[in-house]
């Protein structure tokens, strides 16, 4: 057989199959490749916004913990001016003598009416009051310098 007839026999054969056009696979081919493109983006886009996110929560924390200092270091001034003020209101105290003495209470005496002399009732006998304990040493004076 000369070639001619081999290629043209060989063309009907091929022919005979079916195949799809070279366009629709193009398209398919593009298709899909849009497809994992689009995907490989959103992807990076929830890796950036997840990042972002990180990042923001992480600088909300840092400005809570910054914020906390900032309460702690004036309440410990705070008390440390309060705690030289109530040592120095103490430290003057003692040196003027007063320490922690209640003041006397005066107390009201009822006098009694007068009674016809025939009901006289005799006056009650004072008890000897017991002898005044021993004063207890005196405390320390403590100091909380904190």
């Amino acid at each position: 057989m000369p070639l001619p007839v081999v290629m043209l026999v060989a063309a009907m054969m091929l022919g005979g199959c079916e195949r799809a056009p070279a366009g629709d696979y193009d398209t398919a081919r593009l298709d899909a490749a849009d497809r994992a493109e689009r995907a490989r983006q959103e992807k990076a886009a929830q890796a950036m916004v997840a990042e972002t996110q990180d990042a923001v929560r992480w600088k909300m924390m840092a400005a809570r913990i910054d914020a906390l200092e900032r309460e702690v270091a004036a309440l410990r001034d705070t008390r440390q001016m309060l705690d030289a003020t109530l040592v120095a209101d103490r430290l003057a105290r003692v040196e003027a003598g007063v320490v922690d003495k209640p003041e006397p209470v005066p107390v009201a005496v009822a006098t009694p009416a007068p009674r016809p002399a025939a009901r006289a009732v005799r006056p009650p006998v004072a008890k000897a009051s017991p002898a005044p304990a021993k004063r207890a040493a005196r405390k320390p004076l403590e100091l909380d310098l904190r």
